[in-house]
């Protein structure tokens, strides 16, 4: 397959791009470092998943309704930190002691 002027001349570009975009996430990653303090890791869907028991689609509902935390936007990632995620559970665990001991 044969590349044309363009194409040859466009290619840097895109790697300048490229290289720009993933510099500005490495920045948005340190911010983030900075402000959750090293004792919180960010977690993925698949692992907020596991920590709750709930499926993808049952957490993003409940992002949509304000009631699960809000995911963190790294690029196109969505990322819980673990703190948040423990706090909803905690406060979902008193609810439900709560409420058991009005039955």
């Amino acid at each position: 397959m044969r590349t044309t002027e363009a194409e040859r001349h466009s290619a840097p570009d895109d790697a300048a791009d490229l290289r720009e975009r993933v510099a500005a996430l490495e920045r948005q990653l340190r911010r983030l470092d900075v402000e959750l303090g090293d004792e919180e890791s960010l977690l993925n869907i698949q692992a907020v998943h596991a920590l709750v028991d709930l499926s993808p689609r049952e957490i993003q509902r409940r992002v949509d309704a304000g009631t699960f935390p809000s995911p963190l936007r790294l690029g196109s990632r969505r990322v819980w930190p673990k703190g948040r995620v423990k706090r909803w559970i905690r406060r979902v665990e008193q609810q439900d002691r709560k409420s058991v001991a009005r039955s």
